[in-house]
């Protein structure tokens, strides 16, 4: 049995530790590759798809949000335009989902909110048979009723703000200053 030399225990070390270095750039370049394929975040109406992503995926990602399919045509037979306007858009919508799209998922489904009696979620899916019967009719005519689950951001008071989300993306639908869609006792 020979022993082996100070010289060949440092080639054989060398050799290993280069066999480990491109065994790791091989991996990245995989990752790299990967992260190269274009992926569209909001497939084209009307696709069937589930509006609340594998758990755990999109809880990391960032809100996004997308106004493509608002339905803001006629008026709610309970008085309400479904046209919400500039202003409330400019002064209301619009900094709130910016603020809002700095925010991780998970972070704004942990959200709570107080009263005196209860704490709850601030911000929750809906069934979409939850909703009221004219909402339900609407979603029809915007062909989204596919969809099973509607998403409900809590803004403040009475103010709510409801749409579908894909993978991170809220694509806003409807504002509801009184809250009607989702009718409470």
């Amino acid at each position: 049995m020979s022993r082996e030399s100070k010289r060949e225990k440092r080639i054989r070390r060398n050799e290993t530790k280069l066999r480990k270095d491109l065994q790791k750039k091989a991996r990245i370049v995989e990752v790299v590759d990967i992260l190269k394929c274009p992926q569209e975040l909001i497939p084209p109406s009307p696709c069937r798809i589930p509006i609340e992503p594998p758990e755990g995926s999109v809880g990391e990602l960032y809100m996004q949000w997308s106004r493509d399919k608002e339905d803001k045509d006629g008026s709610w037979s309970w008085g309400d335009q479904r046209n919400w306007g500039d202003t409330v858009w400019n002064e209301l919508l619009l900094p709130f989902l910016s603020e809002y799209a700095k925010k991780k998922w998970k972070a704004i489904l942990a959200e709570k909110w107080h009263n005196k009696k209860k704490t709850r979620n601030k911000h929750i899916y809906y069934n979409v048979r939850s909703i009221h019967e004219e909402a339900r009719g609407r979603l029809i005519d915007l062909e989204l009723d596919d969809q099973t689950r509607i998403f409900r951001f809590r803004l403040s008071g009475k103010k709510r703000l409801y749409g579908f989300t894909f993978c991170n993306v809220f694509a806003t639908v409807w504002y509801d200053p009184n809250h009607n869609i989702y009718p409470v006792d």
